[in-house]
């Protein structure tokens, strides 16, 4: 199902996270390397620079390529059927290119995957919409159109941008249904976005527990913190008056009492829950909804000057980070303000890398004396320990 190799996939995981026991001092630097060691990853996986430069060369090329197929064959994109299938089938050739990538040269997030990833969907969304406008004269034709290729996309290849653009697509689907098939949607629209948010965390929340979804972790924390957005949004009185403005005329917002409270109190809920439940998603999102909310009833009701509101918000801001930090620094209660420690889940996982580094030493010991053992390396000899 997965482009990528799984097992290098896995292996990267617990690299990871070996990473940040070594950093943090729950494993000593020879069970770390012992980790490394039992653990290879072969993926070509530059740094960020070389990533982006890479995937800006990617990108001319195709536009270069496509430059030279309209010279050479301008007859095939006179019309916007041809363009629209012309398109299509350049899609369908990065998509080619984008697996040959995968899996011979062993690219994962080096710029190369990642620009042909999404220069064909673009190229799918803009054929289908050339090749027959009809489709795409309406925004549900479009939703209904994307959502399948963008949901494929995000599961084979892991995407988190993908996955983000696939669950926009879904919101969209489920926001313009009620429109159409509901009289009254305009009314029950927020709280069927409600739902549909609240149904949407409680199914990614079971999912992250998983073991077989293990590799989509990041997709599916992703789509937690978007559901949580979604929900809050749903509700936020500043949204759904203007919406109800541009889009049926009508400044009025029945019940607006009712969005006044859930945009209070939802930021507050966010954070309580957080707070209890140690979860560092709900307490970012609450916090940052916070203050949303605290722009939202700024928008509408005025407290006097600007510049002395401003004034206060920040000093009761800084005063209560200093309370905060002076509270956390005491190591009484169940946060602290020291560096973030990623303990690990379960128990077992840690003690699996202790045994591992001990049958790592055991062989090691077993090796001939005089035996020279090569190897590490693709370009340059062995025991570079690099790709290329």
């Amino acid at each position: 199902m997965i482009a990528y190799s799984t097992q290098w996939l896995e292996a990267l995981q617990v690299r990871r996270q070996a990473a940040r026991w070594h950093r943090t001092h729950l494993i000593g630097t020879a069970q770390y390397e012992a980790i490394l060691a039992a653990y290879p990853v072969k993926f070509y996986t530059p740094n960020v620079f070389v990533r982006i430069g890479l995937a800006f060369f990617c990108w001319i090329l195709v536009c270069s390529l496509l430059g030279i197929y309209t010279l050479f064959f301008p007859f095939f994109v006179t019309d916007f059927d041809g363009c629209g299938i012309t398109l299509l089938c350049f899609a369908a050739g990065l998509f080619v290119a984008l697996e040959y990538n995968i899996r011979t040269q062993r690219h994962y997030r080096s710029g190369i995957d990642d620009a042909l990833l999404y220069t064909a969907l673009t190229f799918i969304f803009s054929g289908f919409a050339l090749w027959d406008p009809r489709w795409y004269e309406h925004p549900l034709t479009r939703c209904v159109l994307a959502l399948p290729v963008l949901t494929f996309a995000a599961v084979r290849y892991v995407d988190k941008l993908v996955t983000g653009l696939a669950f926009g697509c879904l919101s969209a689907t489920v926001f313009l249904t009620v429109l159409e098939i509901s009289s009254a949607g305009r009314i029950v629209l927020p709280f069927v976005m409600m739902a549909y948010a609240a149904a949407g965390y409680a199914g990614v929340r079971r999912l992250k527990g998983e073991v077989r979804l293990r590799l989509w972790t990041e997709c599916l924390e992703l789509l937690e913190g978007m559901c949580l957005i979604t929900f809050y949004l749903s509700g936020n009185y500043f949204v759904i008056r203007e919406l109800s403005v541009e889009w049926f005329d009508q400044p009025h917002v029945p019940m607006a009492f009712v969005f006044y409270v859930f945009t209070a109190a939802v930021p507050v809920a966010y954070i309580t829950l957080g707070l209890r439940q140690r979860d560092r998603l709900l307490l970012r999102a609450g916090m940052a909804l916070l203050v949303l909310s605290v722009l939202t009833f700024r928008h509408y009701f005025s407290l006097g000057h600007p510049e002395v509101l401003v004034t206060l918000a920040g000093a009761a801001l800084v005063g209560f980070a200093y309370v905060a930090i002076r509270l956390l620094k005491r190591g009484d209660l169940p946060f602290t303000y020291a560096q973030d420690v990623e303990e690990p889940e379960e128990g077992q996982e840690l003690e699996s890398f202790v045994v591992n580094e001990t049958f790592a030493a055991s062989v090691q010991s077993q090796a001939p004396a005089g035996e020279i053992q090569f190897g590490g390396g693709q370009f340059g000899g062995g025991g570079s320990q690099g790709n290329y």
